[in-house]
């Protein structure tokens, strides 16, 4: 699987386990809304980055730092297992400057994984947002 699906299919699952991040103390909530704003950012730079063919290095390398932090960051909320996993499927995904060499600018495939960078990064901003409001 690309990077780009690998990416919101993690995003796809935490938004689906909004419920249980949701029954988390309120303090710990929030900063685990903070963790998924800034997921949510980060993939938004690099989506931004890749649109003006510029290699976003630094950014894959702090996706990559997310991704390591995962399962510490949300582990107790989610089941470590599945937090491992979709850990797992982070990591794997955090170097996406492939799409520069592999697909041509205005290519359909290359716009259509942009699109999935995108998308996963509003569903982590969504979540964020959603965990933030739960009573």
């Amino acid at each position: 699987m690309d990077p780009a699906s690998l990416i919101l299919q993690v995003a796809e699952k935490l938004w689906g386990l909004r419920n249980e991040l949701s029954r988390v103390r309120r303090d710990r909530r929030d900063r685990v809304a903070d963790y998924f704003t800034t997921i949510g950012a980060c993939l938004r730079d690099v989506a931004a980055s890749l649109r003006n063919d510029v290699i976003p290095h630094g950014k894959c390398a702090e996706m990559e730092v997310y991704a390591s932090r995962l399962a510490e960051t949300v582990g107790d909320a989610i089941g470590n297992q599945v937090a491992e996993e979709q850990a797992a499927m982070l990591r794997e995904a955090h170097q996406v400057e492939w799409l520069l060499s592999e697909l041509d600018p205005g290519h359909p495939e290359r716009e259509m994984r942009l699109a999935k960078i995108e998308r996963a990064s509003g569903i982590f901003d969504a979540l964020a947002a959603t965990i933030r409001a739960a009573r």
